[in-house]
């Protein structure tokens, strides 16, 4: 009895330590962070104003709304609303409406490349020459017979007693 009691007491300090812990960092973070505070003249037109602004000025401007936001929702101005959504959901960055005829570009850009691979496909096949001798019809012929004389595939194939098809015999 007293082996288990001792058992479950030990496997629970850590977690006694490990929850007091966390509830400090939780407890200082606060005060650790603490919001630097961007005027409302900074946050006023955010969407107008984005693209000019600075990379620090942004910096500085996402982290305080971040800060801001960790609070209560209800103590954010309108401002500061407008902003935070802007930041997350506006036409910005990645989210930038394409120029006008982006996408015809992009089309005839990729057309041309096509074009060129087939260009250049059909020059190396004119530089070919012959091709392989495994194609004549005379080898393909003999390699039938020669799966006749291995007995190849003896049940459905060339070497089967009721074969009607061409075997490797290409229609060409």
């Amino acid at each position: 009895m007293l082996r288990t009691a001792t058992a479950a007491a030990l496997r629970a300090a850590p977690r006694r330590a490990a929850s007091t812990v966390a509830a400090e960092a939780v407890a200082a973070a606060p005060a650790a962070a603490a919001p630097s505070t961007v005027s409302r003249t900074a946050l006023a037109d955010i969407p107008a104003r984005w693209t000019a602004m600075a990379q620090p000025e942004r910096s500085a401007v996402v982290e305080s709304l971040l800060a801001a936001q960790k609070g209560d929702w209800k103590a954010l101005s309108a401002d500061q609303k407008k902003a935070l959504y802007y930041i997350a959901y506006g036409p910005h960055g990645p989210r930038e409406k394409l120029p006008k005829g982006f996408q015809i570009r992009v089309f005839a850009a990729t057309m041309g490349v096509v074009a060129a691979s087939a260009g250049l496909f059909w020059w190396i096949r004119t530089l070919g020459g012959q091709g392989v001798p495994t194609t004549t019809k005379e080898w393909q012929e003999a390699s039938n017979e020669y799966a006749k004389g291995m007995n190849g595939n003896p049940y459905t194939g060339v070497a089967s007693d009721n074969y009607k098809g061409s075997g490797h015999v290409a229609q060409a």
